[in-house]
Order: C-alpha cells, then sequence, then structure tokens
C-alpha cells in the first residue's frame, strides 16, 4: 500500500499536482492535491460529495474554499472546463469541480482552499479579456480577466 501511495504521489508530481495547504487538520498525515485544469468533453471523473464555501479570482489563479467529510485517506481534485464556448458576450465556459475521496469511509469535517491556475480557460490569453466562467454547484458567475505574466 505504501508503495502505491508513493507511485500515486509521483504521477501526481510530474503532471504539476501541488498539495494543498491543511486548514482544518493539522497534524494530519492526509493530504488533499489538486490537478488540471484541463478542457475536456469527457465526463467519467471520480466525484465524491463536496461543498463549495467560496470561490475567488486572483491574477490567473481560481482559489476554491471546499469542505468534505473524510480524515482518513488522501482526495484528490481535479478542476476540468468544458471545451465549447459560449458565444455571448463576454464569452462563458462550464467548469466542474472533481473530488475523490479514495473510499475515505471516516467522518470527520474537512475545509481545504485549492488552487488553480486558470489562464487555458480563457477564451483568449490576451491582456484585459474576459471570460465568465460558470462553475457547476456555485450561483454566481465567475468573471475571469485574464492577465499576462
Amino acid at each position: 500500500m505504501k508503495h502505491f501511495l508513493l507511485l500515486t504521489v509521483v504521477i501526481f508530481s510530474a503532471c504539476g499536482v501541488s498539495k494543498e495547504n491543511n486548514d482544518s487538520q493539522s497534524g494530519s498525515e492526509y493530504s488533499t492535491v489538486s490537478s488540471g485544469p484541463f478542457l475536456t468533453q469527457e465526463t467519467n471523473f471520480t466525484d465524491d460529495q463536496y461543498k463549495i464555501n467560496a470561490v475567488q479570482v486572483i491574477d490567473n489563479q481560481l482559489i476554491v474554499e471546499v469542505s468534505f467529510g473524510g480524515g482518513c485517506a488522501d482526495h484528490a481534485f481535479q478542476l476540468v472546463g468544458s471545451t465549447n464556448v459560449s458565444k455571448s458576450l463576454p464569452p462563458q465556459r462550464a467548469i466542474r469541480l472533481y473530488h475523490n475521496a479514495n473510499n475515505d469511509g471516516c467522518e470527520a469535517w474537512i475545509t481545504k482552499t485549492l488552487t488553480f491556475d486558470i489562464s487555458s480557460f480563457a477564451y483568449q490569453q490576451n491582456q484585459g479579456y474576459e471570460t465568465i466562467l460558470n462553475l457547476f454547484s456555485w450561483e454566481q458567475p465567475i468573471s475571469y480577466i485574464f492577465k499576462t505574466k
């Protein structure tokens, strides 16, 4: 099992995954990782329950505070955007956060802050160009204005 976890961490590291801060689990050996974002038409991702508490865009980063049950296993989150973009002004793209609890049966209520680079979700990667992101299970549209680095 330790080899499987080590292999999983190595694979996630190679894919640009980052460990997230551990807001309510100080001292825990389990971590939350996030990957993505990427664009796809696929919808067959693992999606365990979670609650989005807050969403904020800073530059080209989407910061999402989530809560979920667990505490006994690593949890992974993936941010995925649709390849389809509406032809409205500004253009709009649907995005979704997927959660894999890795069969964690524990019941601690955990809150984490996840950060994603969302520059690939911009309709046009031009300074100041706005794209509206519609995050599944979040009621408000998210205004994202692309910033050059």
